[in-house]
């Protein structure tokens, strides 16, 4: 004997609950400021890469590279933001690429 449950009653309404579904952020600005402004009210302290720089970054803090910036090296971060040019690799447990 199998038991199956249905999700319907006899009269054809549902009888599941509706489960909560993430809601879509619509876009801001188009460059994603106003959602790295957000970071900041979570208390995190962003590392900003600005102008060029030939290094490799290990850090803790989320790393933003900034418009017109370029990067050459591999980045190590919790998150990043790239709004300008890296040319590396980049190691993060959440990544944003922004067309400009």
């Amino acid at each position: 004997m199998t038991v199956t449950e249905e999700t319907t009653t006899p009269d054809g309404t549902s009888t599941q609950t509706d489960e909560p579904t993430l809601e879509s952020i619509p876009e801001t600005n188009g460059h994603g400021l106003l959602q790295r402004l957000c970071f900041w009210r979570r208390g995190k302290t962003w590392l900003e890469i600005a102008g060029y720089h030939v290094e490799d970054i290990h850090t803790d803090q989320p790393v933003a590279i900034q418009e017109g910036a370029t990067l050459v090296g591999n980045v190590f971060a919790p998150r990043l933001v790239v709004a300008g040019l890296l040319t590396g690799s980049a190691v993060c447990r959440d990544l944003r690429v922004e067309k400009s």
